[in-house]
């Protein structure tokens, strides 16, 4: 009966549900972007007099009581019942572990309906350039948020500590991008990825620095002829943000995305790698291997490259999509080869039985 909570912002919603909600409170040294979620009734808050009806419910086993007598959630009710994905200590996303030769990552959450009181700022924020527009907005509001099972990376109560999700958002902003947006976006994946290779930086960090990008510039700016323009200015941004320790959340602009990551040497480290990559300007692609981006960019300005890759670019798209198919369809057959000896050894065990 208690898998499924409520998870709410406003106490005197909780009189209107007829049993158990979780309701979001932070204290004076919660860190912006987390909460924790404190078990809740139409009569109050839950005490310890309620913890033997959990203790009864086998349900202690997810729930802390804090040094204030607050009973307050700190797993998913059902965690225990997932025998597929696991999960590491203080990370939202749960791994299936190569099962049926599938690796997946599924990350679990509580949704509260209403917007989070503290992203309050990002739905009056002045915007110069009308980026994202108000009935965007607007939209984004009417979708809530979620509660993932992270702590803050350097918070002493990392273990009661829920982080914020607006993932309905950003797959939102993502859909709406335009085609050259998209493409600096996929740009700067990649460049982190095969140039920049530091842990400190991840393709999260290049959505926030784009959203920031895009509603501080104007529209005019992105054109097909000034993508690599575009590119040059999130970089920028992002050297900006290095420099400073600070990243900041694009909907709660407290929350710091480098806490926990960002030490001096990394620091230095990550300014050096981003002042290498804006020096070298269009060059850096060809730090670029994937779908053979460096080919392509020597091949500019070389007779010889350009016939290679004419010569090549069919052959490697015949092996890659030979590739392809034939991987799905083993996985096909691998998860069909399992669910049938399933079933034949079931019917065996019945059989020897009936015998």
């Amino acid at each position: 009966m208690l898998r499924h909570l409520p998870v709410i912002e406003d106490i005197l919603i909780a009189k209107k549900k007829k049993w158990f909600s979780l309701l979001v409170v932070r204290e004076l040294n919660t860190p912006f972007g987390y909460v924790k979620l404190q078990l809740v009734t139409g009569n109050g808050p839950c005490s310890h007099l309620d913890w033997p009806y959990l203790c009864f419910r086998r349900l202690d086993r997810f729930f802390k009581i804090d040094k204030s007598g607050k009973i307050l959630l700190f797993e998913f009710l059902d965690s225990e019942n997932d025998h597929v994905f696991k999960r590491s200590k203080n990370k939202p996303a749960e791994k299936s572990g190569n099962y049926y030769n599938l690796n997946v990552d599924m990350v679990k959450s509580y949704r509260c309906t209403t917007w989070p009181t503290m992203a309050q700022e990002w739905l009056s924020r002045h915007r110069s350039f009308g980026w994202p527009t108000p009935d965007t907005i607007r939209e984004l509001k009417s979708l809530g948020f979620f509660v993932v099972r992270k702590g803050h990376p350097l918070s002493s109560d990392i273990d009661t500590e829920w982080r914020i999700s607006l993932s309905l958002q950003e797959r939102k902003l993502i859909m709406n991008l335009s085609d050259v947006q998209y493409k600096c976006y996929v740009v700067l994946k990649i460049l982190n990825r095969d140039a920049i290779m530091l842990n400190c930086i991840t393709s999260y960090h290049w959505k926030t620095c784009l959203f920031y990008v895009i509603e501080e510039n104007d529209n005019n700016i992105w054109k097909k002829e000034h993508l690599f323009n575009c590119i040059q200015l999130c970089i920028v941004q992002m050297l900006k943000w290095i420099k400073c320790g600070f990243c900041p959340n694009y909907f709660i602009p407290k929350e710091n995305f480098f806490d926990g990551k960002l030490n001096n040497s990394v620091r230095l480290l990550s300014e050096h790698i981003l002042v290498e990559l804006l020096n070298v300007g269009f060059d850096c692609l060809l730090f670029v291997e994937e779908n053979n981006v460096c080919d392509y960019l020597r091949a500019r300005g070389s007779i010889e490259w350009s016939a290679w890759l004419k010569a090549n670019s069919a052959k490697l798209y015949d092996e890659s999509f030979y590739i392809r198919s034939t991987s799905i369809v083993h996985v096909a057959l691998s998860v069909f080869n399992q669910k049938y000896l399933q079933v034949i050894i079931m019917r065996q065990t019945k059989l020897l039985l009936i015998l």
